[in-house]
């Protein structure tokens, strides 16, 4: 009797190791492209957990995908980096909710119908977050677990209205870049920023640079191209500005009060200010000469 109840004690583990215990991590070495719906799903089977390479998922400009989801991907969880590029078709991306990390970089590129990322709201990186050229992106939400990275570029996504969801970032290491998103009207989301090497505020529709209020320090300030900026309220809190100024082709530029006399009484770096409504020199920013 005791034998047949060990027996079948054995088989009722061996039926839960199958069927409930926690699978072990599958890792794939080396990159991988996925062009195809058939392509993605194929890979989803291998229930891969961690990509030690670079995950592309799309095509290129020459060739359309056919991608119309991601579901299949629900076990990753890390990448060294990820593509997300010229997706004509895909919409969400919903199967990568348990993406914690990816280490090097992510690329959010050129994908015609991509409205939201909240999928990605339990992603970290340290390393690059690239979001560009996405026509129909609406919201940034879902990067609210960055806090620290090298570089993150805000970059030709034409009806992104705000930075919401960049609310943890803390600390750049190279630069935040926010270039020609042609319906920005407010920098809030950026509200937790402290210090980045490069800051480059160019071609889009704010009227100031609200948001801002906790950068304290930067070592290449670029305002450029925002044809409706007024002024450079939001800069309250800017104490340090180390090697370069520049505020150029701001159409309707009248006021610099905004920016804080401690971060210009003594700095000495490059300073070019040209082609605003008001173009004080550094010594009439010195003198608090600051607005017409």
């Amino acid at each position: 009797m005791k034998k047949i109840l060990g027996i079948i004690f054995i088989v009722f583990l061996f039926n839960c190791s199958s069927d409930d215990a926690i699978v072990a991590d599958k890792i794939f070495e080396g990159d991988v492209t996925l062009k195809t719906q058939k392509e993605v799903d194929d890979f989803g089977a291998k229930k891969i957990t961690q990509v030690n390479g670079v995950l592309t998922i799309g095509g290129d400009e020459l060739e359309a995908t056919n991608i119309l989801e991601l579901k299949s991907l629900k076990n990753l969880k890390s990448a060294s980096s990820i593509l997300l590029i010229f997706n004509d078709e895909l919409s969400s991306l919903m199967g990568l909710e348990n993406l914690v990390e990816v280490e090097n970089s992510i690329t959010i590129s050129q994908n015609e119908n991509i409205e939201s990322i909240e999928a990605l709201a339990n992603m970290t990186t340290s390393g690059q977050v690239i979001i560009s050229g996405n026509p129909k992106l609406v919201s940034l939400k879902g990067l609210e677990k960055i806090s620290e990275a090298a570089v993150i570029s805000i970059r030709h996504n034409v009806t992104l209205m705000n930075l919401e969801g960049l609310n943890g970032v803390v600390n750049l290491s190279s630069s935040l870049n926010v270039i020609d998103n042609y319906n920005l009207k407010s920098l809030n989301g950026l509200t937790n920023l402290k210090s980045t090497q490069w800051l480059h505020i160019v071609g889009n529709a704010i009227e100031n640079l609200n948001g801002l209020e906790g950068l304290e320090e930067v070592d290449n300030l670029f305002i450029e191209r925002n044809n409706s900026c007024l002024n450079l309220n939001g800069l309250s809190n800017l104490t340090s500005i180390k090697e370069r100024l520049v505020v150029n082709e701001n159409l309707v530029l009248s006021s610099f009060c905004g920016l804080k006399l401690q971060a210009i009484v003594n700095y000495n770096g490059n300073y070019l200010v040209s082609s605003n409504a008001y173009n004080p020199t550094l010594q009439n920013l010195k003198e608090e000469e600051c607005e017409l």
